[in-house]
């Protein structure tokens, strides 16, 4: 015969919930379904940890830093940026992608598309 455990419960207010009998095989589905439940909760959290892709921008030209919030607008709008910062080097901004969504190309472009031509600022990517 199996080994059973007692489980005793205190009394809730409204009422007793009093004993409970368990054997080893119980307690032991109770543990797989803890575990299982606590790995899809982990999984559930996936795309948090999705890759990311991190590229920073040197800006040249004498209106960048007036702009600066037309530039970052204009970066945050393409597809696949999750964030655009500005670095602690004076005329430099972080853009943060999702892995391999955006090209660098399409960052600079984007740069030298705020104010359209005769804009006097563009956007270099450091390697």
């Amino acid at each position: 015969m199996p080994k059973q455990t007692v489980l005793e419960f205190h009394q809730a207010p409204h009422g007793g919930i009093g004993q409970q009998t368990v054997d080893g095989r119980d307690m032991m589905r109770w543990t797989q379904t803890m575990i299982l439940g606590g790995l899809l909760s982990l999984l559930s959290c996936a795309p948090a940890w999705s890759a990311e892709d991190t590229t920073t921008l040197v800006l040249s030209g004498k209106l960048c830093d007036l702009y600066y919030g037309a530039v970052e607008a204009a970066l945050k709008t393409l597809p696949g940026v999750r964030a655009v910062e500005r670095s602690s080097k004076k005329g430099s901004v972080i853009v943060t992608s999702e892995a391999g969504k955006i090209s660098p190309d399409r960052l600079t472009s984007a740069v030298s598309g705020v104010k359209g031509d005769g804009w006097d600022c563009k956007a270099d990517v450091v390697k």
